[in-house]
């Protein structure tokens, strides 16, 4: 899974009640800050 997928993977579960809030926010700084390249994301995905 790429991590563009990781993240919206991830927001899914969230919105499905599957993490809290302070699991979410550790998971996605992750891949966002770190993980995924930015020139994969389109222009509404990086804001």
């Amino acid at each position: 899974m790429t991590p563009k997928e990781q993240l919206y993977y991830l927001i899914n579960e969230y919105i499905e009640g599957n993490y809290d809030t302070a699991a979410f926010c550790n998971q996605f700084t992750i891949i966002f800050n770190i993980e995924i390249d930015y020139a994969d994301l389109n222009e509404i995905e990086c804001f």
